[in-house]
C-alpha cells in the first residue's frame, strides 16, 4: 500500500507529466495488484513516447512486485537518469538495493 501512495504522491508532484488514459488506467490496475497488466500499460506509454521518470519508476515498481528485481533495478536507474534528484525514485531504488543485498556506495 505504501508503494501505491508513493506512486500517487510522485504523480501529483510532477506537473509536467503527460497523463494519458493508459497511464491513468495502469495506476488503477496497480491499486488492484494487477501488476502484469499495469506493466503492459506503462510499457505502452514508453512505446507511445512518454519516456518520463514517472513511467520508468512505475515500471520498476511493477517489476519489483513481480519479483523481477534485476529489471526493477534497471528501470529505477533509467528514471534517475531522467530526473537525478527525484527523491521518490531514489527511495524506491535504495529499498530495492537493500532488499537485494547491494551495498550503496553513492
Amino acid at each position: 500500500m505504501r508503494i501505491i501512495l508513493l506512486i500517487i504522491i510522485f504523480l501529483l508532484s510532477n506537473c509536467s507529466l503527460h497523463k494519458t488514459t493508459n497511464f491513468k488506467f495502469a495506476i488503477k490496475l496497480a491499486k488492484m495488484n494487477l501488476w502484469k497488466e499495469a506493466l503492459n500499460r506503462w510499457k505502452k506509454e514508453l512505446n507511445d513516447g512518454n519516456k518520463s521518470a514517472a513511467v520508468y519508476n512505475n515500471i520498476a515498481i511493477a517489476y519489483e512486485k513481480m519479483g523481477k528485481f534485476d529489471l526493477a533495478l534497471k528501470y529505477y536507474n533509467k528514471a534517475l537518469k531522467i530526473e537525478p534528484s527525484n527523491e521518490y525514485v531514489k527511495t524506491n531504488l535504495l529499498k530495492l538495493e537493500k532488499n537485494m543485498g547491494i551495498k550503496n556506495e553513492k
